[in-house]
């Protein structure tokens, strides 16, 4: 199994933040590897390849193998200082932000390695015969205008009944992901289905929306957006601010 993480990260004066994943086993305890001392460490992976951004949320994240034995994966931000700036209470202030952090388990093993070096027959031989279904659109944030068709993307891998495609609508709320709405019962498993956000009664300004797939014939093979996506508010007019007053 890999592990799929990150977030947006973002900085308001220059302070540095990042990502760390600690991998814990059935007891509790740290996976550790044995560092040229022969001294144990905890096997932790971080993002530190962030820019740090102070205009933007930036998307940072990373695909690493699952430690053998893993049984808990702690997620944690950290920010690290880097301006001394004092703010009212006289203590500096370190202003590292994260936002829309995301975690997920993939097989390494839905489909064979068709690389330069790949599509040999151990690939093949490793391939999970399981049903296995990848939405690829959208997968991460953005915005799809209410009354605009967009082509919803996936495909299927294992899937040699033909089993039909579900796609169902899931809103972010305070207890997590919930079910909005069905936008297909039933689809033909073809990789494509054209949406308009409207025609399933969703509004102007309607956020932490995710797309989820399934097989109708193997209800728990599911894949849904790892980042929530928006229909944007009505209008014409557009403002970005640049850090600048001038007109």
């Amino acid at each position: 199994m890999d592990v799929i993480f990150g977030g947006r990260i973002r900085s308001l004066d220059g302070d540095r933040g990042r990502i760390e994943l600690t991998f814990l086993d059935a007891a509790g305890n740290p996976i550790t590897f044995a560092d040229p001392l022969g001294t144990a460490q905890p096997l932790t992976k971080a993002v530190t390849n962030t820019s740090n951004t102070t205009d933007r949320w930036e998307l940072a994240g990373d695909r690493v193998a699952l430690p053998t034995g893993t049984r808990k994966i702690v997620f944690r931000f950290v920010a690290d200082q880097s301006n001394y700036i004092t703010n009212y209470d006289g203590a500096g202030s370190n202003d590292g932000y994260l936002d829309a952090a995301f975690l997920r388990l993939a097989s390494r093993n839905a489909a064979p390695d068709a690389g330069a070096y790949g599509n040999t027959s151990a690939d093949w031989a490793a391939v999970n015969p399981a049903p296995h279904i990848a939405l690829r659109f959208p997968e991460l944030y953005t915005d799809w205008e209410r009354d605009k068709p967009h082509t919803i993307r996936w495909e299927t891998f294992n899937n040699p009944a033909g089993s039909a495609v579900r796609i169902d609508l899931y809103q972010d709320g305070p207890d997590g992901p919930a079910l909005l709405t069905t936008i297909a019962a039933s689809t033909p498993d073809d990789g494509k289905y054209i949406w308009i956000p409207s025609t399933s009664g969703i509004d102007f300004g309607t956020y932490g929306l995710r797309i989820q797939l399934s097989l109708v014939g193997h209800p728990a093979v599911i894949d849904r957006s790892t980042e929530t996506f928006t229909v944007p508010e009505d209008g014409h007019q557009y403002y970005v601010n640049d850090s600048s007053t001038i007109k």
